[in-house]
Parts: structure tokens; sequence; C-alpha cells
């Protein structure tokens, strides 16, 4: 679970060129929800993201 969130944060803010996918047999966040991760983190965390 700590990769998925990892690379979805990092997907959801561009920091890092690369999408939230992750190898089986791990969960990915799919790639639909990243847009939607961005706009609540950006909400409630400000100071973190840009």
């Amino acid at each position: 679970m700590q990769f998925t969130l990892d690379k979805a944060m990092a997907a959801a803010d561009g920091w890092a060129p690369l999408g939230p996918r992750l190898l089986w047999p791990y969960s990915s966040v799919p790639d639909g929800e990243i847009a939607t991760l961005a706009e609540a983190a950006r909400m409630a965390f400000p100071e973190w993201l840009q």
C-alpha cells in the first residue's frame, strides 16, 4: 500500500516522471482517479502541492 500512495501522490503533483501503475501483484490507483486525488490533496495540503 505504501508504494501505491507514494506513486499516486507523485503522479498527482507531477513532481516525478511516472504514473501510478504498479507491477503485479500490487494494486494500482486507477489513472482516472489521479486528477481527483490531486485536487483533494491541494485543498487539504496547499503548502505541500503548489
